[in-house]
């Protein structure tokens, strides 16, 4: 038996972009995004993924542990791998 798609992801609905409301936190809740430079190193982070066209940020905050993003995701991507791209590119950066 085929697995059910998910809303989230790209499965029949691979023709639309789908918003999504996402909090993530950080490692063991530690106060990572307290600092500008490491908040802001998430912001271009944020960036860099738009620039390419992986998914839009409609709006976001950042907290001390924690983070909101209000993205939508093109139907062929699923928000699990746009939260990839994010967590990837602030580990690496």
């Amino acid at each position: 038996m085929a697995k059910p798609y998910r809303n989230g992801s790209a499965g029949p609905n691979a023709l639309y972009a789908r918003m999504f409301f996402v909090t993530t936190k950080t490692s063991m809740g530690r106060a990572l995004l307290q600092s500008d430079g490491n908040a802001m190193l998430l912001v271009d982070v944020l960036r860099t993924c738009m620039a390419a066209g992986r998914f839009q940020v409609r709006d976001f905050v950042i907290m001390p542990n924690y983070v909101h993003l209000l993205i939508t995701v093109k139907g062929d991507t699923t928000i699990e791998k746009a939260m990839q791209f994010v967590k990837a590119g602030f580990r690496f950066a």
